[in-house]
């Protein structure tokens, strides 16, 4: 799995970042740019980010295939498609159509294992708040919290869009053996963030293992209180497939006090004019950890989301928030990109996604889903005309 549950891995620290790429590495031959960021312009806080100047997608990329699999023709691949291009690559022989996915997941891979020496400094001072040990965020898109606690999520990018993600860990609730409780940090930054949508990838449990704590009301109607924010479940649509709820979501007297006296950002809710804000939640359950989901229901369910047009941060998460979520925010980010340009490339948004969230899109698998989905909606989008 690659996840190791609750024993503390020291990550290597270097004084700046390694960038992704140019790089030769065996068997591998990558000749692209790619600018990151150095690291100097961090995320402080919501209302210091600006417009989206962290992350730059490649030049083309072209990838010597038969550098991975000798028994292919020397030929040169390309990343990035137009609609009829993209239909025509998935019509191909399945197996060498799994073959060229192997390659460019091959590619990501090596990529990232040069990247892993970004800073994640603060996150390993915080173990215990980490679900996974060797799933940590960078410093350097650090979601920060008003109260100076520590949370286990980044910010990643939108097309347009540098505040469009909040990619997070599932909450732990205190009655989860991994470590510290931070369902209060999670309610904090929803509430901190202005936050209007959260989209959950999965269960609590699956197959009798605990991926995410409770961090909602159990009924209807009830309130909870998790540090200084009330929830109350006021609405809940149950799908085949998924759920739809809507929270009131209410911060207490004590949250106002406890604010920091340097956070500007403007919100929804203020504590003269409103005492609550509504919260949509979009649980998709049939999706365990490590595997796929069905391309036709998971795209629907996207889709679902997208409509709403949130104009927030839209939070995210699975269990370590890497995997699904990735797979989640690059499939969007991919159709996003797509109807204002016309151009779909899935390596480069993966790559993207990597380079502000570590391991985003987790196993090759997940990565061949969002090809499988980008296919389905390209589909539908023609049929449509």
């Amino acid at each position: 799995r690659g996840r190791t549950p609750k024993q503390v891995q020291q990550l290597p620290k270097v004084e700046e970042p390694v960038p992704a790429v140019p790089i030769a590495v065996s068997p591998v031959e990558v000749t692209t740019k790619e600018n990151e960021t150095d690291g100097k312009n961090q995320i402080n806080g919501f209302q210091k980010i600006s417009a989206p100047a962290t992350e730059k997608r490649p030049n083309k990329l072209r990838i010597e295939t038969n550098k991975v699999c000798p028994a292919q023709s020397a030929i040169a691949m390309e990343t990035d498609y137009s609609a009829d291009s993209f239909l025509a690559s998935m019509t191909k022989d399945s197996a060498n159509r799994r073959r060229l996915l192997h390659d460019e997941f091959l590619v990501l891979s090596r990529t990232e294992a040069r990247r892993l020496t970004r800073s994640t400094d603060r996150a390993t001072r915080h173990a215990a708040a980490n679900r996974y040990s060797d799933i940590v965020p960078y410093d350097h898109t650090l979601v920060e919290l008003d109260t100076g606690d520590y949370i286990n999520a980044s910010f990643v990018q939108g097309e347009t869009d540098a505040l469009r993600w909040i990619a997070t860990q599932a909450p732990i609730d205190a009655g989860e053996s991994v470590g510290k409780e931070t369902v209060s940090d999670f309610w904090q930054m929803i509430v901190q963030y202005d936050v209007a949508c959260i989209v959950m990838l999965g269960q609590h449990q699956e197959d009798f293992v605990q991926k995410c704590g409770e961090y909602w009301p159990e009924s209807m109607g009830k309130t909870a209180r998790y540090g200084n924010v009330e929830v109350k479940v006021v609405c809940e649509l149950e799908e085949k497939s998924w759920v739809h709820r809507e929270f009131d979501v209410s911060p207490t007297s004590s949250y106002f006090r406890g604010a920091s006296a340097k956070s500007s950002q403007k919100s929804r809710l203020s504590h003269t004019s409103q005492s609550h804000v509504k919260v949509s939640h979009w649980q998709y359950k049939e999706w365990k950890d490590n595997d796929t989901p069905r391309i036709s229901s998971f795209l629907e369910f996207l889709l679902q989301v997208r409509r709403r047009q949130y104009t927030s941060p839209v939070v995210v998460h699975c269990s370590a928030g890497i995997g699904r979520t990735g797979v989640f925010i690059c499939t969007d980010n991919v159709i996003s990109r797509f109807e204002s340009e016309g151009i779909i490339d899935i390596f480069s948004e993966v790559n993207r996604s990597r380079q502000q969230r570590p391991s985003m899109v987790y196993t090759v698998k997940q990565y061949e889903c969002i090809y499988n989905t980008i296919g389905e909606y390209l589909k539908q989008t023609q049929q449509q005309k």
